[in-house]
Parts: C-alpha cells; structure tokens; sequence
C-alpha cells in the first residue's frame, strides 16, 4: 500500500485515531504533519514507510532510474548497518527488507544478492517458506540434524564463527508454530554476542512481508535496522 495515495481527511482521521493527545496538534494538519502523528503514535516503528514514502518520488518515475542505480541504496544500506555492528558491538542490528508481494520478494532476493557480491561478502539464500525449525536450520548450516536444537546451535555457532551472510527468504510463511521465536532467536544470537566478546562478521538479512514485522514489532523491531525502500519498489 503506498500512503500517497491516502487522502487527507482519511491520514487525519487515523491519526486522531492513533493520536491519544491529539490536541495537542494543531489542526487542520497538513498532509505530512499527519504522516508524522501516525508515525510517532506508532513507536517510529513506520518512519520508513510512513515518513519516507510522503517524500519518496513516485514509484513509475523509479523504474527508470532504477535500470542504472537499482542497488545504490541497499548497498549503501547495508554496508552501514555492517560497518556501525562492527564499531559499537553492542546493540547489533539484523536486516529486515520488507515487502508487499511476491513480485516485490522476488526482486528483493536479486537485489540483495547483488548488492552482496558488491560488498565482496558471502553469502547463503535460504527459502523457509514451508519448512520446518529444523529444515531451516539443516538448509542454513547445509547439513542434517536430529533434533531441531542440534540445528539451531549449529546455526548459532556459524553465526558467531563465520562471516557468511544469511538470507531468511518468508520465515512468516515457515510451517512452525511461533515463527517469531524462532526468529527472536536468531537474531538474539548477534545482539548478545558481545556478552560473550565477539563481534560477529555474519548477519542475517530476512526478506519477508511487513505485515510479519509489524505484527511482531515488539517481540523482534528493537533488533532489526529496516530498509525503507523496499516499500515502494515497483511490483
């Protein structure tokens, strides 16, 4: 959904709505004024889809451009989220591309392989959609296990041993039952690495829809750096 398409009234109306001290605005509210109550009454968790998209140019006139430049932003994206993990170790951050369709998934995946061989990193795509805890971890670790704790310590010790980027493609659409304490996990993995002094030079990047991450906002967003231009990619 692109927010520049909301009208006026209706961003006022869902600001009010969100808006406990809404009178402390001063209304009428513009249009980007209004943007800005929905995004604060949300925790800053929608700055990039909210915020952003009333700036960002109209998607029909990104195509173009996007021919040449398609992975500048990601690239620039994610070498700083690398970069800012590696200088104050603590609070490190996991990668969260989120999307609205399969189409946008799907150019999500070849974006972020290109941006990755730009950074010279390595890396390993892993589709969880219909998988199990433990199909996950035997496709991420490339080996089989017997129990699903056997594989997630595996996957735990190539987190914090390698420099191997991976790519969690659709964790919301795994066959598990609490995909986001699974995926609590792993990222927790890289946030308390540093309880144990190391810096990992690995990371996990989840490819995945937004309605997953907002969903579990609370349970996972703290620990997540979030890319804004994947909500208004051109399908």
């Amino acid at each position: 959904m692109n927010l520049k398409n909301i009208t006026l009234d209706d961003v006022k109306v869902l600001s009010k709505r969100l808006c406990e001290n809404v009178n402390k605005e001063q209304l009428p509210l513009t249009h980007s004024k209004a943007l800005n109550v929905i995004s604060s009454m949300l925790g800053y968790r929608n700055y990039n889809t909210l915020r952003a998209q009333h700036t960002a140019p109209d998607p029909a006139e990104l195509i173009d451009e996007k021919q040449n430049k398609s992975n500048e932003k990601l690239v620039s994206f994610l070498s700083h989220v690398f970069t800012l993990n590696t200088q104050f170790q603590t609070n490190m951050q996991c990668v969260y591309l989120p999307a609205f369709s399969e189409s946008q998934i799907e150019l999500l995946e070849k974006s972020t392989s290109e941006a990755l061989n730009i950074l010279n990193r390595n890396f390993v795509f892993v589709d969880a959609r219909d998988k199990s805890a433990l199909a996950i971890c035997e496709s991420i670790a490339n080996s089989s296990f017997r129990t699903v704790h056997n594989g997630f310590t595996a996957v735990k010790e190539m987190i914090m041993n390698t420099d191997i980027i991976i790519i969690l493609i659709g964790i919301s659409k795994a066959n598990m039952a609490r995909k986001e304490g699974f995926t609590r996990g792993l990222i927790k993995t890289i946030d308390d690495a540093h309880f144990k002094n190391v810096i990992p030079e690995s990371n996990i990047i989840f490819i995945d829809y937004a309605s997953f991450l907002e969903k579990n906002w609370d349970y996972i967003g703290p620990y997540l750096s979030v890319f804004g231009r994947s909500y208004y990619m051109p399908s």
